[in-house]
């Protein structure tokens, strides 16, 4: 913990109002993502640092210590926490999507930090942070059109704050309530009034459901995605996905809780997840 604590200062009283996304510009899983991150910052002569950062397989948190600035955000920095994710601003939408772990493990991070600062998790626009009145999440390239402050532009401008915000949203929920308190099988099957033949033949497709993908993992690498205005959800987990009826079928089939993120999505997304079909 507190790793980088020597490339700090003092916050000096400022308030936070910012919690600040970051692309460290790699590096990348097969070049030690976080770890080999850390370990850049700590080499002598760099003076940068960063409160957290994240990889697709992990979130690091207490780099330097939240009452202190860490030196990332440049004259911001006493105003606001940082996470670095191991990514670039160059990314295309399509590169963005094949990293949704890190997105949600900086989705989670922001989160907490909002929960922690009383912020809510929500976007600031350049005219906000220009301002300095609100309070929120912004990224680097957010403060540096604001205030003129610098030339970063991360996360760049294909980061799918779409994806990011309602991730966000349903864990900062999660942490206001202590956990989503999600009904359960019998109480869905009462609220809709008893078992109909609707409610048997969607317990028997999810009992098939069940069978047939035994092993997906009840876990932070699930994602669940809704289709506006239609009944479908996709259930995306270890790089594939599974068709679901309903969304009463997420909770029949024990697929609730905190590590599970609903995100209503319109077709144009949902067709960006899906793999593409075997030839």
């Amino acid at each position: 913990m507190n790793e980088l604590l020597a490339k700090s200062e003092s916050r000096d009283g400022a308030p936070v109002l910012w919690e600040a996304l970051h692309t460290a510009e790699g590096p990348g899983p097969a070049a030690g993502g976080v770890e080999s991150l850390v370990a850049y910052f700590t080499k002598p002569g760099v003076r940068a640092s960063c409160h957290a950062a994240a990889d697709d397989t992990k979130l690091r948190e207490g780099l330097v210590p939240y009452d202190r600035a860490a030196w990332t955000l440049r004259a911001g920095s006493r105003y606001s926490d940082n996470l670095e994710m191991c990514g670039y601003a160059g990314w295309t939408r399509a590169m963005w999507l094949r990293h949704l772990p890190m997105v949600r493990h900086a989705a989670r991070w922001a989160a907490l930090r909002c929960r922690a600062r009383g912020i809510l998790p929500r976007r600031l626009t350049v005219h906000q942070v220009a301002e300095r009145r609100d309070r929120g999440i912004i990224d680097h390239n957010t403060y540096t059109v604001a205030t003129g402050d610098g030339t970063h532009w991360d996360i760049g401008p294909n980061f799918p704050w779409d994806v990011f915000l309602p991730i966000c949203a349903a864990e900062h929920a999660a942490l206001q309530s202590g956990g989503l308190n999600m009904a359960d099988a019998d109480d869905i099957v009462r609220a809709l009034g008893g078992l109909t033949s609707e409610v048997r033949a969607l317990r028997e497709t999810v009992a098939s459901l069940q069978r047939a993908t035994a092993d997906i993992p009840r876990s932070a690498e699930l994602y669940a995605f809704g289709e506006h205005g239609k009944a479908a959800v996709y259930i995306l987990a270890g790089g594939r996905t599974i068709h679901v009826p309903s969304m009463e079928a997420l909770h029949l089939w024990g697929l609730t809780g905190p590590d599970v993120h609903w995100l209503p999505a319109g077709d144009a997304l949902l067709a960006e997840l899906r793999p593409e079909p075997p030839d």
